[in-house]
């Protein structure tokens, strides 16, 4: 029989296996997402399972430790073993991998232009071409393979056009919020609607220098990020879950924010905002005539507005 002192040294001994494992696991994943092998999305997937280290816990105290490891073994399986092997399977080849489209779009006699985006996941970047560049629309789109080719369409009509990328849905276990990302510059010289719906992913707007008339996204989490102007008005709609939002505007503009939502940390400069019932207000907003007005609805963790 086992005296104490072998028993826990044979725990020890286990513990301690268990660490190397997972050691071992983590640092093969940040191994491959650095040599983009791997793409960081995956950790979209695996934070949402840290609730299953609760069960295994409780697992352990009703059945015993043993039981506990192998349910870890095939949790730490799932979320990171079954991506690699599909990544490394000769018969498949690496599923995971990228493909790019190139967009360019000309100006032409456009006095307007609506985007849209619509994208299981991704991460969006928007910027403004130079002011003299005949495009309306210029950039890129990177999708990995494994989902379908993302669509672009496009829909003139006096003098508007209306650009569409849309990507058909495709539910795939572990892998489904592996995305997209689009880097895309827009004209200077027209208005613009801007439409996104993703899943999953951040956001990067620089509409500084663009006139954006009105702003819609619906999103579930990302970090989302978006620098307004003080040149033009603009009409601004979030939907979002668990999101981090910050907004940059100058403050020139008036801006008006109201939200539904139970925010975590709301962070306006007091100096700046007033708060009327469930709307809040820069002190400017009445007499400025370029007014921004914001509207958040979803359980939103963190927004912040800073100049």
């Amino acid at each position: 029989m086992f005296n104490s002192n072998d028993e826990r040294r044979t725990r020890n001994r286990t513990n301690l296996s268990l660490t190397a494992i997972f050691a071992i696991l983590l640092g093969v994943v940040f191994l491959l997402n650095n040599f983009g092998i791997l793409p960081w999305e995956i950790w979209q997937n695996a934070w949402k399972f840290w609730p299953v280290l609760l069960i295994l816990f409780g697992i352990e105290a009703i059945l015993g430790r043993n039981s506990s490891f192998r349910s870890l073994g095939v949790l730490l399986f799932l979320i990171f073993l079954l991506p690699l092997v599909l990544i490394l399977n000769p018969l498949s080849g690496n599923i995971l991998a990228t493909k790019k489209i190139e967009i360019e779009k000309p100006l032409g006699n456009l006095t307007k232009s609506q985007l849209f985006l619509n994208l299981a996941s991704a991460n969006i970047k928007l910027d403004s071409l130079e002011i003299a560049s005949s495009k309306v629309l210029q950039g890129s789109v990177s999708y990995s393979s494994i989902l379908p080719k993302p669509e672009l369409k496009e829909e003139s009509k006096f003098g508007q056009t209306k650009f569409s990328f849309t990507q058909p849905t495709k539910t795939i276990p572990f892998l489904n919020n592996i995305g997209n990302s689009v880097n895309l510059k827009i004209s200077k010289l027209i208005p613009y609607d801007i439409f996104v719906e993703s899943n999953t992913g951040d956001l990067d707007f620089n509409l500084s220098e663009i006139r954006v008339d009105f702003l819609n996204i619906e999103a579930g989490t990302g970090k989302f990020f978006f620098n307004l102007s003080s040149k033009y008005s603009s009409k601004v709609y979030i939907k979002a879950n668990a999101a981090l939002v910050s907004f940059k505007i100058p403050s020139e503009a008036g801006v008006s924010f109201k939200t539904n939502s139970s925010l975590k940390q709301l962070n306006l400069p007091n100096s700046r905002f007033e708060k009327k019932e469930e709307i809040y207000r820069s002190k400017n907003y009445e007499i400025c005539p370029n007014k921004i007005d914001i509207e958040l609805s979803g359980p939103l963790s963190s927004v912040e507005i800073k100049s």
